[in-house]
């Protein structure tokens, strides 16, 4: 990917999101993260943004996109992507993303990557933890979470017989974990909706999924509320 295309695609997403923050939020700016992933932060600039990224999820999912972009030169961004990111400014909060990426491995799932947090034993793990510890193999179901302005979402990807797996959506209020009603649950693949319902109980699952990239769209009453990136390959 030329690096004039990435820089405009990663801009985007970084000035969405920062209009979603409080005023008074201390978040390193873009010139800061910058000159941090270029290595050229001082001494005590370098310390202070390690020691934010540990505590500021969204700020170290960004750093992770990132790193994952620059360091594969052969990455193509998912249309899905691109007009994400030219939707965010029009609209009057961001609309945030989970990324998911597996592989099949017989009964096992392999965690590629995510941008969310994974449930390992009865604790949620941010994935620069996770693989710090190396710990990527799941037997049988791996689970997401990911808190967005106002909902979090779960994502729950089950390995089923063959080369198939089921996706079940969970999307809670994120301060009071009560169910959102009358969500509207869709299931994309290359634009072409293949499923979609209206989840009264605030979940919604997807059986029998082949391998492929796929997009899974959360929306309220009047707008859409997150978006899930999800690709399961062998």
């Amino acid at each position: 990917m030329e690096d004039g295309i990435f820089n405009k695609f990663i801009g985007t997403i970084y000035h969405a999101w920062q209009k979603t923050q409080k005023q008074d939020s201390v978040h390193p700016d873009e010139e800061a993260l910058a000159a941090f992933l270029e290595r050229k932060s001082p001494q005590d600039e370098s310390v202070r943004i390690k020691s934010h990224l540990a505590r500021c999820q969204d700020c170290a999912a960004y750093i992770e996109m990132h790193l994952k972009i620059k360091l594969d030169e052969n990455l193509i961004v998912p249309p899905e992507i691109i007009r994400q990111a030219k939707e965010m400014p029009c609209q009057q909060q961001a609309v945030g993303f989970l990324e998911l990426i597996l592989v099949l491995r017989g009964k096992m799932l392999e965690l590629i990557s995510t941008t969310g947090d994974v449930l390992v034993g009865h604790e949620f793990i941010p994935s620069p933890v996770l693989r710090s510890r190396a710990i990527k193999n799941f037997e049988g179901k791996v689970i997401v979470l990911k808190d967005f302005k106002d909902i979090r979402v779960e994502i729950r990807v089950e390995n089923e017989q063959g080369n198939v797996s089921s996706v079940t959506v969970i999307a809670k209020n994120k301060l009071t974990q009560e169910i959102i009603k009358n969500l509207r649950i869709t299931l994309l693949k290359e634009d072409i909706e293949l499923e979609s319902y209206l989840a009264d109980s605030g979940q919604a699952t997807f059986p029998h999924i082949a391998l492929g990239k796929y997009t899974i769209e959360i929306s309220g009453i009047e707008a859409k509320m997150a978006t899930v990136f999800l690709e399961i390959k062998k």
